[in-house]
């Protein structure tokens, strides 16, 4: 009953904190209405507790918000709907059961109450995925304001973040806008641990500041650099993440790559972001200016103002470059990286296919490179065979024996794209 009571608690503030998002707080409103039907399911109370921290934290940050501009507070509002429709579906669950009409109270069934878990479970991967997106931002806005206190300070933050949006950044570049799946818990322990060493290690350690990861397609590339960026992103050490891809203009755009990484480090770092704005009051155009300007004006010049080169330095990702649509530029870009990058205090994490026009940057002095063909292919079995075992163990109408999943490893053949194709086959 404890955890309910919290969680039911939690969710009152939020509704009168989300006034300035509708759905938002219909949908609290409509929970609230239900919530008691569920009470007499005890193993969920625990989870309610722990759902109630991430929605109280939610909310927290929904005040921040409150006081930014319409235009600021948009840049949330697809995570807060995501919240929302998650909510609701909770409420048309519990609805329809009660809607059974067998009593006045819902008495759920083993699986009505697995229904109810799967989709609060839902709900509080919904608030993680808002959490994960906005807490970073909102702590750079407050800290930016912060050092902008003054008389002037309104306007001064307003000018300030006025220059930033000249960059013109593709934020749905950002690894936690993409829609491709973390590892498996306990699968690439061996590489995640590698490149965590690398990035660990300071510079005076004569540890090259670019790591290369390359693999055929399917082969899980952006997996592993997704992972990599959640890890770091919560250790405070990412400072910015671009992962290409064909599939939108601009994530396919190499010109587009190092502007983007600047606005994301600025909100990263207000020191950084102060150094960005001095460019751009000196140089107007320097987010339109060729790569190799590009990289000094917006990344090497403010990089070497901000950061240290004592203790772990911040780490830029770059995935699946072979995504671009210009060869010739995007052989360009990685030129400039390894040539002026590994004096910077950063390091750069970059993944790609072995296409002949990148592949011939991968063994350039100042970096590291892993071919994930490399890696011994029983490793990458039990990998795959731990994922499958993960992604189908919840199958309603049919158990996969351990057979049965042996053959779906030895089907994909080491890529794991086949097997998370496989896994989406069995389970429609």
């Amino acid at each position: 009953m404890i955890g309910l009571a919290v969680f039911k608690s939690a969710l009152q503030i939020t509704e009168r904190a989300a006034d300035v998002f509708p759905p938002l707080k219909s949908a609290v409103g409509g929970l609230l209405g239900i919530l008691d039907l569920v009470e007499t399911v005890v193993d969920v109370h625990e989870k309610f507790k722990r759902i109630a921290e991430k929605v109280s934290l939610m909310t927290e940050v929904v005040e921040m918000y409150r006081s930014l501009d319409s235009g600021r507070q948009g840049e949330m509002m697809k995570y807060l709907d995501k919240v929302a429709d998650e909510l609701n579906a909770v409420e048309e669950i519990v609805q329809k059961k009660q809607d059974r009409k067998i009593s006045k109270r819902i008495v759920l069934a083993p699986a009505d109450v697995d229904e109810v878990e799967r989709q609060f479970r839902a709900v509080g991967d919904a608030t993680d995925l808002f959490l994960v997106v906005n807490v970073r931002q909102i702590a750079a806005l407050e800290e930016l304001r912060r050092l902008n206190q003054s008389s002037h300070a309104n306007s001064a933050s307003r000018i300030q973040f006025d220059y930033l949006d000249k960059l013109s950044g593709s934020e749905s570049a950002r690894y936690d806008a993409i829609d491709i799946p973390f590892c498996t818990t306990d699968t690439r322990i061996q590489l995640l641990e590698d490149v965590f060493t690398w990035a660990a290690c300071n510079e005076g350690e004569d540890v090259p500041s670019i790591f290369f990861l390359n693999g055929v397609a399917g082969s899980g590339k952006s997996t592993i650099a997704k992972t990599l960026c959640a890890s770091w992103n919560h250790a405070g050490r990412l400072g910015a993440s671009f992962f290409c891809s064909r599939r939108k203009a601009e994530q396919r755009d190499v010109r587009s790559i190092f502007r983007t990484l600047a606005y994301l480090l600025s909100l990263s770092s207000p020191s950084f972001a102060d150094e960005v704005v001095k460019v751009l009051r000196e140089n107007p155009l320097a987010a339109s200016a060729n790569i190799e300007e590009q990289f000094r004006l917006l990344i090497s010049e403010p990089a070497t103002a901000a950061f240290t080169a004592v203790g772990p330095v911040p780490v830029v990702v770059v995935d699946a470059l072979d995504e671009c649509d210009d060869a010739d530029a995007t052989e360009n870009l990685l030129k400039v990286i390894v040539k002026h990058g590994r004096q910077l205090p950063l390091k750069f994490f970059v993944t790609s296919r072995p296409e002949h026009h990148i592949r011939t940057m991968f063994r350039q002095p100042g970096s590291r490179h892993l071919r994930l063909r490399d890696i011994e292919r029983d490793i990458v079995d039990e990998d795959i065979r731990i994922s499958l075992t993960a992604e189908l163990s919840d199958l309603e109408d049919v158990q996969l024996s351990p057979e049965d999943i042996k053959i779906l490893v030895d089907r994909s053949q080491g890529l794991f794209i086949y097997a998370a194709t496989a896994c989406k086959y069995i389970k429609a």
